[in-house]
């Protein structure tokens, strides 16, 4: 009787092992079979995405060539003044910040002095090209 009892228990045993194997196969054919249908739908929606996309771009883009317009040149003279103000303001930024509004005084008071430079060279062009109007009047009235 305890060998029939013992065997029964082995028996059981060898069962419930068997069992666990064939559960773990069914789990790995349901995790297989789960993951091969979510391929095929990912695959189906990219597709149909593809399709749309392409039908979109056919119907907004139809092949046509455009007139191309030319570049604009960069002007030299604008690249240089561009390049002189960043230089400026690179050496501004090096100067220790307790000379700085020493520097800054300075730079304007130079820009006050060339502006008014300039001013009064228009000026004496303006009363040059004047004086040898009047003498060209004169000279035609005395002729």
């Amino acid at each position: 009787m305890k060998d029939n009892f013992l065997s029964h228990f082995q028996d059981s045993d060898q069962e419930s092992e068997e069992d666990e194997v064939n559960e773990d196969d069914d789990d790995e054919e349901d995790v297989d079979e789960e993951e091969e249908e979510e391929e095929e739908d990912s695959k189906e929606e990219e597709e149909d995405g593809e399709k749309e996309e392409e039908e979109e771009l056919t119907k907004e883009q139809k092949m046509s060539v455009e007139v191309g317009r030319p570049q604009p040149r960069p002007d030299p003279e604008a690249d240089r003044k561009r390049l002189e103000r960043e230089e400026a303001q690179l050496r501004t930024m090096m100067i220790p910040k307790k000379h700085r509004g020493l520097y800054r005084s300075m730079m304007r008071n130079r820009k006050r002095r060339v502006h008014e430079s300039k001013q009064l060279e228009r000026k004496r062009k303006i009363i040059d090209e004047a004086a040898k109007e009047e003498k060209k009047k004169k000279k035609n009235k005395a002729k």
